[in-house]
């Protein structure tokens, strides 16, 4: 994980080290799972009967100026409902219009197949914001693409 050759950014880099602590945490002290002050990733906590929750992540490679997008929707007992993997190429290219393009295709997904009850989750603290601000999302770079979400939002769920 370390020594392969792609440079991170300090964001990437934490992430993973993260992953890694959590994973040998599992493997050599199972018992300290079930402890929050021995985890550092936060763990996905479900949301309440009756909802459904939709989790999207966003990623960007810039050597490559690519962008992809994953979500997944899971019901208050952890079960996978439904999800997606997408691959995006847009003119202008960042981690953020990666982190909002999942999150839109996730809202897309769930509305096409009938969530009404939904809880969006993103480890974009920036996009969940923006999202619900409407005067700093049509000011926003990537505002055509806020904007998408905000319609999204507004409809009746």
């Amino acid at each position: 994980m370390i020594l392969d050759s792609y440079t991170w950014s300090l964001e990437t880099a934490w992430r993973k080290l993260c992953q890694e602590h959590d994973e040998c945490i599992r493997i050599l002290e199972p018992d300290l799972m079930h402890d929050d002050n021995h985890q550092l990733m936060a763990r996905w906590r479900p949301p309440s009967a009756g909802f459904l929750k939709l989790n999207s992540d966003g990623s960007y490679k810039e050597d490559a100026q690519v962008m992809g997008g994953v979500g997944l929707i899971r019901d208050s007992l952890g079960k996978w409902i439904c999800g997606f993997i997408s691959t995006y190429r847009e003119a202008t290219n960042s981690p953020f219009l990666a982190e909002a393009l999942a999150m839109r295709d996730g809202l897309i997904l769930a509305w096409e197949r009938g969530v009404r009850n939904i809880i969006c989750n993103s480890d974009c603290q920036e996009l969940m914001q923006i999202a619900r601000d409407s005067a700093r999302a049509i000011h926003h770079v990537h505002g055509w693409v806020l904007t998408e979400i905000q319609n999204l939002l507004s409809r009746s769920w």
